[in-house]
C-alpha cells in the first residue's frame, strides 16, 4: 500500500510540475548547511512556501529524504502548521533515505503558514553535530469553493 501511494504521489508530483492538476504544492528543501542554530536543545523551523491561501485542503505531504542526516544532532523533523505536527510527527531524518507519504490530521488550514522544524538530539546542536543531510517537503492542498 506504502509503494502505491508513493508511486501515486510521484505521479502527482509530475501532474502538478507540469500545471495540469487541480492540487497545488509548497515546497522547501532543507541541507545541514541551512542549520544555523547552534545551542544545546535548540530546534529550528524553516517555512514551507508562503502562507496557504483561504479554503486550503491538505491531501498530505511528501517527505523526500535524498540523504540521510549524519551527526550526533540526528535531528527529527515536524511538519504542520507553525510548529504543529499535522503533517509529520517526529519524522526520522537519520533513516533510510527515500520519499515517505504522511496523510494529514487537520482537516482545513485556510490562511496558514506550513512549517519543517527540525528537533536535534537531547544535548545537541543542529548546526555544529550535523556534518550531512538533505530532505524536501512538498505539502500537496486543493482550495475549496
Amino acid at each position: 500500500m506504502i509503494n502505491q501511494l508513493r508511486g501515486d504521489l510521484d505521479a502527482l508530483t509530475a501532474t502538478v510540475n507540469a500545471g495540469g492538476a487541480l492540487y497545488t504544492k509548497k515546497t522547501v528543501t532543507v541541507a545541514f548547511g541551512d542549520f544555523t542554530a547552534d545551542t544545546a536543545d535548540l530546534a529550528q523551523s524553516f517555512n514551507i512556501g508562503t502562507v496557504l491561501p483561504a479554503g486550503a485542503i491538505p491531501v498530505g505531504a511528501q517527505v523526500n529524504l535524498a540523504t540521510a542526516f549524519v551527526g550526533l544532532a540526528a535531528p527529527k523533523l515536524d511538519v504542520g502548521i507553525a510548529s504543529g505536527t499535522e503533517l509529520a510527527n517526529q519524522f526520522n531524518t537519520a533513516g533510510a533515505t527515500g520519499k515517505y507519504f504522511k496523510p494529514p490530521t487537520a482537516a482545513k488550514y485556510s490562511g496558514a503558514q506550513l512549517t519543517a522544524v527540525f528537533t536535534p538530539a537531547s544535548g545537541k546542536k543542529l548546526k555544529t553535530d550535523s556534518s550531512a543531510g538533505s530532505v524536501t517537503i512538498d505539502v500537496f492542498y486543493f482550495v475549496a469553493f
